[in-house]
């Protein structure tokens, strides 16, 4: 029963994200950015930044052509099996899985999936900013 458990809830992520967490990662001429967001319900510096950089930040890029986001919750074993599949779908799981720290945001090349740079949740929302802009400035240079 809890395998069963566990594979509904993956299922279930991977329903809910595919359609909206991954979209947009198919392969197309343009360049994208690939932001993956590791965070957590136990982690402070998340708890603490996680409503500004939603609001502030991630809300502006969300639909904006050039930027995939992607969650990667590391707060318990279900949601972290959940995110699992979405930066699994989305092409960039090395980069998950040897970058766990919660409280950081990393910019991921679409194309090569080498990590391009990092910034914490704890930093401005202006340098946060200008850390999505110059992430898409290295891919077209």
């Amino acid at each position: 029963m809890k395998n069963l458990t566990g594979s509904l809830i993956v299922l279930i992520a991977f329903l809910m994200f595919s359609g909206s967490q991954v979209k947009g990662l198919e392969k197309t001429d343009d360049k994208k950015v690939i932001v993956m967001v590791n965070t957590a319900k136990w982690c402070p510096a998340c708890r603490k930044n996680g409503n500004r950089v939603e609001v502030d930040v991630l809300s502006q890029y969300r639909n904006n052509p050039n930027y995939q986001i992607i969650i990667n919750d590391l707060s318990t074993k279900e949601t972290k099996k959940a995110s699992e599949v979405v930066y699994t779908v989305a092409g960039v799981a090395g980069v998950a899985k040897s970058n766990n720290s919660t409280g950081v945001i990393y910019f991921i090349n679409s194309d090569t999936k080498l990590l391009i740079s990092t910034i914490s949740v704890t930093k401005t929302t202006e340098e946060i900013k200008q850390a999505f802009d110059q992430s898409l400035a290295k891919l077209n240079k």
